[in-house]
């Protein structure tokens, strides 16, 4: 009984997701709105303070600004110990994935965006949430 429970819920679903097309869908509305990923985005202090808990890679990251251009271009503005650093780089964005290349490498990250929230989840499955600069 639970068995044909479980095909009949699994045939509904298939049935239901075959239908929603790619306008409809919302995870594509929240992840490959280009529109929606430029602009100026930062790291909060928070998120920071865990990031440096889980790597002390991080030890001595203030600020982590990212600007995604039109032009297809970024800038990342990195405060560490006090000290400013830019990276210029470029992105590309297909679907929900974003693929930013600095200094001839390039990292792929699944992404999600909203009107204030910008979530990057590396292929390690590290996540970044940034949040946009009004």
């Amino acid at each position: 009984m639970i068995r044909k429970k479980l095909i009949g819920l699994i045939g509904l679903v298939s049935i239901l997701s075959s239908c929603i097309d790619e306008e409809d869908n919302p995870i594509v509305a929240l992840t490959s709105d280009r529109d929606k990923v430029v602009g100026s985005w930062i790291i909060e202090p928070e998120q920071i303070a865990e990031l440096i808990e889980l790597d002390e890679d991080y030890e001595g990251l203030e600020s982590y600004e990212t600007t995604f251009k039109e032009d297809g271009s970024t800038i990342d503005t990195v405060t560490i110990f006090g000290i400013s650093i830019s990276l210029e780089g470029t992105w590309t964005l297909s679907g929900n994935k974003i693929t930013i290349t600095r200094d001839g490498e390039s990292s792929e990250s699944t992404l999600v965006v909203t009107d204030t929230f910008l979530t990057l989840t590396d292929e390690e499955g590290v996540v970044l949430i940034y949040k946009r600069i009004e």
